[in-house]
This record gives structure tokens, C-alpha cells and sequence, in this order.
């Protein structure tokens, strides 16, 4: 899957390369129809991005980075340039397999043949050209540049810390000690398209509890490296990564550590705490806000409950499986409930909204049931999927559980 991811990288950044070399190579005549062509889809495409990473910028409370743009822009023109010459070779194949040439006399029978060339050549482009552009949407992420800090938000003062993961990817998070004596730490997981600014809210409560906490990027969001999600399955090595730097750097305030996770950071969180590692093993109590059971199951009921065959079976059989390989791992393989057994007696709080939306209600049921004892939940009553992570009386319901947690370690 890997070796699939990096095929497709160098595809993503030869292709923009390559139409411009082949409109550069085209007779004079043929020359100029290319070029307004590429300028055409270079012009789209970056204004594509920009409105992109605007809306992104506004949403998400954070600033345009132009670096950003370009990256959205390229990404966006990329995609343009391989559907059309996807759509171009199969035109080309087609033509010929059923003996339809330009120039050719309109008879009755070439005028079927034609037309079969064309729905032919649609039905392509809908069942594998519109799942492709998907994939690329649903795992490339944006990055923009973050708006405050711990010190500006909260009053805490902080240190920027930096640390790799197991597969190299360069993470960026702030470490903010609590103004009272511990030695207890929170490690803080954000959801999917939020960064560590903008969920600081989830530490707020922490740190006049008495808890330290350390809050970082997962790749692809904030100042962390890399622009591509999976969604919390490869996320774990951040959330192990977090760990050792704790165990190592700050061994005497992180005696004992949390875990907080919000949707995408609370599966990636779950799936970390599962793995067999010391660092995995040194997260004492977990609280999980809005997040699933199953990445397949969570894709089946939203794709099945908004659109209608046969665009629901070419999401599920060739979107995400093209979203896995743009990820660089088996996306319908990640189940953060196959972590639990392996995450007790550790005690676990579920807390979900009814009313979320996003990741629906039963999908984080399901995984309080599969569960094992010690464990609690907590269902907020017509609460959506941010309105639940923004709680404050949740948030010091969670601090109390890890006090409780911490009595009987």
C-alpha cells in the first residue's frame, strides 16, 4: 500500500509537468489550442484553491498560507489534467475498438457505434473517474497558519515542542504545565480538520484541575508535516509518539498519563493505547468525544443514508479503496473497537452526542458496548458532534473521571 501511495504522489506531481511539456511539443497549429487550454486549468485550478483554503482559513479561525495554496492549486490541477487524459485515452481506445473516425460518413450503423462510444466512455468516467476525484478530496487536507497560542487563548505560558514519529513524520505540538505541582498529564487529540489551536478548548478544564498538558498536530493539519489523513489509523504513531517524548522529556510531570480524544484524534487514540508497546501500555485512562466503532461501518451508513445507487456502491467498492491508497493504508481495515480488549482493565469514557451528524449516535454506541469493564458513558441528549467537544460541564466531568482513574491505579 506504500509503494501504491508513492506511485501516485510522483503521478499527482509529473502530470501538470507532463501536459505542459507535450503542449510545448505540439505542432504550431495544435500548439496554441494547448496552451489556452493548460492556462484555462491552471487559472481554475488556482482559483479553486485559494477559495479552498479561504473558506478552510474562515471555518477553522486560522490564516491563509500561500505555500498552501499552491499545494491546493497543484493537487487541484493535477486531478483536471489525469481525468482528461484518462477521458482522451479511453476516447482513443474506444474509437477504435468499435471503427468510429473522425471524417468518417454518418451512416446508421457508425452513429450507434459513435453514440455506444460515448456512453461507453461516460459510464467510465462516473465509475472510476468521479470515485478517483473523491479519494483525493476525502484524504488531502490543508493546512493553515494557526491564530493564538496557549498563552494568548487560555493565560497558560507554554513551550513549542517537536517531535517524529515511527514513520517520520514531523509533528508539532505545545507543551502547557499546569500552574499547580503534578504529575499527571493530559495528552489532548484533535478532531479531523481542527488543529491544536483551535482545540484547546478540550484542555482548558485540565489545567486549573491540576493536569499538564501536551497538544499537538497530526499530520496533515497545523504546523505538523505531511497533507494527507487516514483518518486515525496511521494517526496512532503520533499519539506514540506524544507518549515517548512525555516519558522521556518530561518523566517526572508525566508520572501518569491521559488520554482525550475528539472524533478522528479519539480513534487514533484508541488505536494507539491498543498497540503492544510501553508507550501504548503508559496511557493510564482514555476519554473519547464523537468517535466510531468501524471506518467501514462509519463510511457504509453515511454514504448509504445520502446518496442512492449506484453512486453508494462506487463509494464504498472504489472511492475508498482509492482513498486508501491515497492514504497509504487499508483504510476499511481501521477498526478502533478491535483495540478495546487490548486497552482494559484501562477504563474507558464514551461520550457521544444523539443528535451528531457527523459520526452518527449508534456508531459510538456500538463501541461502548464492545467495550469491557472498567467503563462509562455519557450520552448528551440532542447534542451534536462540536457541540459536545465545546462543553465545558463535560469537559469537568471528564477531569473528575480522571481523578477517579488516578485513585485506583
Amino acid at each position: 500500500m506504500e509503494l501504491g501511495q508513492k506511485l501516485l504522489i510522483a503521478i499527482y506531481i509529473v502530470a501538470p509537468l507532463a501536459a505542459v511539456a507535450q503542449a510545448v511539443l505540439r505542432r504550431p497549429r495544435g500548439r496554441r489550442l494547448a496552451a489556452a487550454a493548460l492556462a484555462s486549468t491552471a487559472i481554475t485550478s488556482l482559483l479553486l484553491g485559494a477559495g479552498l483554503n479561504t473558506a478552510y482559513a474562515y471555518f477553522s479561525g486560522g490564516r491563509v498560507r500561500p505555500l498552501q495554496i499552491f499545494l491546493s492549486s497543484y493537487l487541484l490541477m493535477a486531478v483536471i489534467v489525469i481525468m482528461r487524459a484518462f477521458s482522451a485515452t479511453m476516447e482513443t481506445g474506444l474509437r477504435t475498438l468499435f471503427n468510429v473516425h473522425r471524417g468518417q460518413r454518418r451512416t446508421l450503423a457508425v452513429t450507434v457505434r459513435a453514440n455506444m462510444v460515448l456512453l461507453i466512455r461516460v459510464a467510465m468516467l462516473v465509475m472510476l473517474g468521479l470515485p478517483f476525484v473523491m479519494a483525493s478530496v476525502m484524504t488531502f487536507r490543508t493546512k493553515v497558519a494557526l491564530p493564538d497560542d496557549p498563552q494568548k487563548q487560555l493565560g497558560y505560558p507554554f513551550q513549542r515542542v517537536d517531535f517524529v514519529t515511527a514513520d517520520d513524520m514531523p509533528i508539532s505540538g505545545w507543551w502547557i504545565p499546569s500552574d499547580k505541582p503534578t504529575r499527571d498529564t493530559v495528552i489532548v487529540c484533535h478532531g479531523l480538520g481542527a488543529n491544536k489551536s483551535n482545540q484547546l478548548t478540550l484542555a482548558a478544564h485540565f489545567l486549573p484541575a491540576g493536569f499538564n498538558v501536551l497538544i499537538f498536530d497530526f499530520r496533515a493539519h497545523g504546523e505538523s508535516g505531511g497533507q494527507v489523513t487516514s483518518y486515525g489509523d496511521l494517526e496512532r504513531n503520533e499519539v506514540l509518539a506524544a507518549v515517548h517524548w512525555l516519558r522521556t522529556t518530561r518523566p517526572k510531570e508525566s508520572q501518569r498519563i491521559f488520554g482525550v480524544g475528539a472524533s478522528m484524534g479519539a480513534a487514533a487514540l484508541l488505536a494507539a493505547a491498543g498497540e503492544d508497546s510501553d508507550d501504548a501500555r503508559a496511557i493510564n485512562a482514555i476519554a473519547v468525544y464523537g468517535t466510531y466503532d468501524s471506518l467501514y461501518d462509519l463510511a457504509a451508513n453515511i454514504i448509504t443514508s445520502r446518496l442512492y445507487p449506484p453512486m453508494d456502491w462506487l463509494m464504498m467498492r472504489v472511492a475508498l479503496p482509492l482513498a486508501s491508497l491515497h492514504a497509504g493504508t487499508h483504510l476499511s481495515k481501521f477498526a478502533p473497537v478491535r483495540s478495546l480488549d487490548r486497552i482494559a482493565p484501562r477504563p474507558i469514557m464514551f461520550i457521544h452526542g444523539t443528535d451528531d451528524t457527523i459520526i452518527p449516535f449508534p456508531r459510538g454506541e456500538a463501541l461502548y458496548n464492545a467495550a469491557s469493564q472498567p467503563k462509562y458513558r455519557l450520552w448528551i441528549q440532542k447534542g451534536d458532534h462540536n457541540e459536545i467537544i465545546n462543553d465545558q460541564g463535560t469537559g469537568k466531568i471528564v477531569s473528575e473521571f480522571f481523578k477517579t482513574a488516578i485513585s485506583v491505579l
